[in-house]
C-alpha cells in the first residue's frame, strides 16, 4: 500500500550479542497515477476539433496518443488537448499519466463519425419576365452522400432580401434584375450540426418589361 515504511536491522554474533539499526521512512510507495478522461462527443463536423479532458489522478505529466498517425500530429503533452480528425474511423486513444516516481497507461477505442452534408438545389425555370415564379428544387445529401433530407435545415437566400427555409421552396421575383441565389443546409445537432453552402451567382434572371411602341406617318387615303 502506498505509505513511509521504516526499516530496521538487528544483527546477532554467536555469544548472542545483538545490534539494532533502524531507519524511519526509509522506503516511500507513492501513490501510482490513476489515468482516465473525456473527450468530445463522436459525430464530428469534418476539420473541427474535438477536446480531450483529462481527469487523471495522482499525475503530473500526461502523453497523449491519438490513434491518427496519419494526421502528422499524433501526439501531445497538453492537460487538456485537441485533435483533428478527417476520416470516418474507430480510433485508439491512449493516456499515460506521469508523476514523480510511476506511470499508468489508460486506452479507449472511439468511434470518430463525420457526417457529410451537401447543400444542392437546382431551379427549372431561371429565366422569365416579372412576377417569375420559381420552383426550387432541393438536393441537399446527408450523411453518406444518401439524398435524405430529413433531419436537416435549410437557409434560403433569394437575393431580392427575402429568405425562406422551407425544403422545396417557390419564390415570385417581381423586379427585372439578376438575383444571386444561396442555400445554406445544416445537419441536426445529434449528427454533429455540420453546415455547407451552395451559392448560384446570377441564377435568376428576370427579363425587364417589354416596351410598346408605335409609328404612324402621315399618309392620306383616296
Amino acid at each position: 500500500a502506498p505509505g513511509l515504511y521504516g526499516l530496521s536491522l538487528v544483527a546477532y554474533n554467536h555469544q548472542g550479542c545483538a545490534d539494532t539499526f533502524s531507519r524511519p521512512n526509509a522506503i516511500h510507495i507513492a501513490q501510482p497515477p490513476l489515468p482516465a478522461f473525456s473527450y468530445g462527443r463522436d459525430t464530428l463536423c469534418g476539420g473541427i476539433k474535438t477536446m480531450f479532458n483529462d481527469q487523471s489522478k495522482n499525475a503530473n505529466k500526461y502523453l497523449w496518443l491519438f490513434g491518427d498517425p496519419a494526421s502528422g500530429r499524433n501526439t501531445d503533452t497538453a492537460f487538456a488537448p485537441t485533435h483533428v480528425y478527417t476520416k470516418d474511423s474507430i480510433y485508439p486513444i491512449t493516456l499515460i499519466a506521469y508523476n514523480n516516481y510511476c506511470s499508468d497507461t489508460l486506452s479507449k477505442n472511439i468511434n470518430i463519425s463525420i457526417p457529410i452534408v451537401k447543400a444542392a438545389f437546382s431551379a427549372a425555370n431561371p429565366k422569365g419576365c416579372p412576377g417569375l415564379a420559381v420552383a426550387f428544387s432541393n438536393q441537399s445529401t446527408n450523411l453518406a452522400g444518401l439524398q435524405d433530407l430529413r433531419g436537416l435545415k435549410y437557409a434560403w437566400d433569394f437575393g431580392d432580401s427575402v429568405t425562406d427555409t422551407a425544403t422545396n421552396p417557390i419564390h415570385i421575383y417581381a423586379q427585372p434584375g439578376s438575383y444571386t441565389v444561396r442555400l445554406v443546409a445544416t445537419s441536426p445537432e445529434y449528427s454533429g450540426g455540420c453546415r455547407d453552402t451552395m451559392t448560384m451567382k446570377n441564377y435568376i434572371t428576370v427579363l425587364p418589361y417589354p416596351k410598346a411602341a408605335l409609328a404612324v406617318q402621315d399618309s392620306t387615303v383616296l
